[in-house]
């Protein structure tokens, strides 16, 4: 790795406890990669054994599926600085249970098993830092299979819009995915969804065109 990306993996929050010194040293006794993808490039398939922590350094992948009638959902968007693969690196079972799939040109770093036992060792900030990522991962999708099964699709849809709000910094968002790819993460077809988006406008919550979502008001 070149100094520029040890200084710029210590600006990440799971990173930052060590120097870029401290990293050269460390990431020069254990395996790791970089490497550069493609747009559409496979990363991972759905199926395949997870081997290594991976660091989005540029670009964005996601993270997605086909169903039986062959249709995409992508149920999730890793963006730069974002890290994947915590939450099954030491698990049982560390199997990718959706295809991982460049979205754009990208580069990522991925950290082998022993490397990161060895940060671990090394820094307990880092440590806690990672656990920290694999609870709030496991937390979003308790939170999420929560508001799927209990609420109607009128909350759901507001509550995804308010995250997306939050996690781009603007009133106005551009959704990450199509509207049919939302619909399958909502559980309804893109009628409903439609539908919904609709009523919340003639109801002046919200305005929209095409991929772009401006919410109204402070609801």
């Amino acid at each position: 790795m070149q100094a520029y990306q040890y200084r710029y993996l210590t600006e990440l929050p799971l990173f930052s406890s060590f120097s870029p010194a401290q990293l050269e040293i460390l990431f020069g006794k254990q395996p790791y990669r970089i490497r550069r993808y493609a747009k559409t490039q496979m990363i991972y398939l759905s199926g395949e054994v997870c081997t290594s922590l991976d660091v989005l350094l540029q670009g964005s992948v996601s993270l997605q599926s086909l169903d039986e009638e062959g249709s995409l959902f992508k149920a999730q968007i890793v963006g730069e600085g974002d890290i994947y693969g915590a939450t099954l690196l030491f698990g049982t079972s560390s199997k990718f249970p959706l295809s991982v799939v460049a979205e754009a040109p990208s580069q990522i770093l991925h950290l082998s098993k022993a490397l990161v036992l060895s940060l671990c060792k090394e820094n307990t900030l880092f440590t806690e830092g990672l656990l920290q990522i694999v609870s709030d991962k496991a937390h979003a999708l308790s939170t999420t299979l929560t508001n799927l099964t209990s609420k109607p699709l009128r909350e759901n849809l507001l509550h995804y819009l308010r995250e997306e709000a939050t996690r781009q910094g603007s009133q106005t968002i551009r959704l990450p995915i199509t509207k049919k790819e939302l619909a399958h993460r909502l559980g309804v077809e893109r009628t409903s969804l439609s539908r919904t988006l609709a009523l919340l406008r003639d109801e002046k919550l919200l305005s929209f065109e095409r991929e772009r979502v401006t919410l109204l008001g402070n609801w």
